[in-house]
């Protein structure tokens, strides 16, 4: 079998051909790789800059669809701190495994991708939807769902970075959770003006100038940016009213100057979102209900390759479109 792992944080993955798998154990079950997605988070544990990610040797991925003896599709994930999902076959824990609904897979067979004549669309498509959405989907779904408490009936959600891949995300998801609102805020007027919001609002340079009219409805803030940002948004939150805010990436800075006075005028309740946030067996439980959110939702754009191309691809110029990469396992 083959597979890419990191021996050195400073240099890209490598291709290492490894013995066949042993055969699983009772409480584990082996796969054919389908589709794995270099999302962010790959790039970040693979360079060794991500908390989740500090063991040498890494195996590259966090997740990815994967196909069992018996033929079923399935959602795995591998997020942990040796990794991975590169890999044309796994062993993985079964509570590490998700099935792939049937709601998603009929979706799937209304569209075409760009791939080998020999792969099934049909089970292919499904599996790079999957392997490129569950991660930015991932983020506002567990957001809401395990960093938030007794939100009001068809809240209303404010989303910072609302044009980023989990900002896009994060309309539908929101919308599937019950929001009766969502606004957007993010630097492109002319992309926000595509994503269906109740309220664009465009950031401003520098953000204190942005124009955020009326939050006073606002019971809910998702944070994909921090940094400069989130102190004008502070800012413009009304007081007195109960909103939760949680932050969830870092596109716009890592850290953030925050005056006190802001938080002492403000009933805000602040929490993160993520590994470490959230518990591994949380996220398990909310899976079958991430994949059925994901019918209806668009997804990133992809652009798919061959598996073997990784070390090729891996120091191109990233682009909008997410990179994924095709196995076996979709024959």
């Amino acid at each position: 079998m083959s597979t890419f792992k990191v021996e050195d944080w400073s240099q890209g993955p490598q291709l290492s051909e490894l013995d066949p798998l042993p055969s699983p154990s009772d409480l584990e079950v082996q796969l054919d790789l389908v589709a794995t997605a270099l999302h962010p988070v790959v790039r970040s544990r693979a360079s060794g800059q991500h908390y989740s990610a500090r063991q040498l040797p890494h195996t590259v991925g966090v997740d990815g669809v994967g196909r069992t003896k018996d033929g079923d599709l399935v959602y795995f994930t591998t997020f942990s701190q040796s990794g991975g999902s590169f890999a044309t076959q796994l062993t993985v824990p079964k509570a590490n495994i998700t099935p792939i609904p049937t709601a998603l897979l009929h979706e799937s067979r209304e569209h075409a991708i760009d791939l080998v004549a020999e792969n099934d669309l049909s089970d292919t498509n499904a599996a790079v939807k999957v392997a490129a959405g569950v991660n930015p989907a991932m983020a506002s779904y567990m957001a809401i769902r395990t960093r938030t408490t007794a939100l009001p009936k068809g809240f209303t959600a404010l989303i910072l970075g609302a044009t980023s891949a989990a900002g896009r995300a994060a309309i539908h998801i929101a919308r599937h959770l019950g929001a009766g609102k969502v606004f957007g805020l993010a630097r492109n007027q002319g992309a926000l003006d595509t994503l269906g919001l109740d309220r664009s609002i465009v950031l401003k340079d520098p953000a204190a100038e942005t124009e955020f009219g009326d939050l006073r409805r606002v019971d809910l803030v998702l944070d994909f940016l921090y940094g400069e940002p989130v102190r004008a948004v502070f800012a413009a939150l009304p007081p007195f009213r109960p909103i939760q805010y949680v932050q969830i990436g870092s596109l716009a800075g890592q850290s953030i100057d925050l005056p006190s006075a802001l938080l002492r005028g403000k009933d805000v309740t602040l929490r993160g979102a993520g590994p470490g946030a959230w518990r591994f067996d949380q996220l398990q439980a909310e899976l079958p209900g991430l994949l059925e959110a994901m019918v209806g939702l668009k997804g990133p754009e992809t652009r798919t390759v061959r598996f073997e191309m990784v070390e090729e691809e891996w120091g191109k110029k990233e682009g909008r479109e997410r990179l994924v990469f095709v196995g076996n396992g979709g024959k």
